[in-house]
């Protein structure tokens, strides 16, 4: 899929900004990344579902009786000139079916913009995923991988985001949970994820070239969803992401499928 990063890479990622409101009346404000997949030409848009839904992994009541109010997805144009797409907040995002997996796809979604020649530019495929036998023979720990996304640090001069890397530190094949319980289909690696960046695609960079053995070439390896805290709340540099058949899961649920 990939060859060396291209400049276009980095504006696969979208900002999501959200408004949220409590029982009485209350407003909160969130920010969060975002990435579209084309899939048989409808849009998809995939982020964390903890970004859409502010009880989801709570252990107390606080945000139980929250709404989401307002929903917008920054991204740019074809020819480099920033937009927001204002969208329905009712309409409904799926789930995986196991709750542990921390994703979130929002098919077919509507949304109003003033360009009448307005159309999503930015996209990955459904045929950019990885399926499972990619985690289970192609992905191994030390494969390098690229998240673009909308850290606290983005680009606010231009709304651009920022494109970050690391290297797969669990072994792809296995769930990787730090609890020691199972805390879904997920990957650690290590990278700087960090406050905004959640919902960023994480991408696999190529590997070798044409045949030779073990050469693969690129794909989308997952949604980036956090990272583990350290002594004192800090960044311990290993950070996780949902692996793409969660969301090649999802879409299946909606009958659409990568081609064969």
């Amino acid at each position: 899929m990939f060859g060396l990063p291209p400049r276009e890479l980095l504006y696969i990622a979208y900002r999501v900004t959200l408004t949220f409101e409590g029982p009485y009346g209350e407003q909160k404000p969130m920010a969060g990344t975002g990435f579209v997949i084309a899939a048989s030409s409808i849009p998809v848009l995939v982020t964390n579902r903890h970004v859409i839904d502010l009880d989801y992994g709570e252990s107390t009541p606080k945000y139980r009786d929250y709404k989401l109010k307002g929903l917008q997805l920054w991204g740019r144009t074809k020819e480099d000139r920033s937009y927001v797409l204002t969208l329905d907040p009712t309409q409904p995002f799926s789930f995986s079916s196991t709750r542990e997996n921390d994703v979130a796809c929002l098919v077919g979604f509507r949304g109003q913009i003033s360009d009448p020649a307005f159309q999503i530019y930015h996209h990955v495929l459904i045929d950019d995923l990885a399926v499972a036998r990619a985690f289970d023979d192609s992905l191994f720990p030390g494969d390098q991988v690229l998240f673009p996304g909308f850290p606290d640090q983005f680009d606010r001069s231009a709304h651009r985001p920022l494109l970050r890397g690391g290297i797969i530190a669990s072994d792809p094949k296995y769930a990787y949970s730090n609890s020691g319980v199972f805390e879904g289909d997920r990957v650690a690696y290590e990278a700087f994820s960090s406050s905004g960046s959640s919902g960023s695609p994480v991408f696999a960079v190529p590997r070798g070239f044409g045949s030779q053995p073990g050469a693969r070439p690129g794909m989308v390896v997952g949604v980036n969803a956090g990272h583990i805290p350290g002594a004192f709340g800090a960044h311990t540099g290993i950070s996780y992401f949902f692996k793409s058949t969660v969301v090649l899961d999802i879409l299946r649920a909606h009958g659409l499928e990568k081609a064969t």
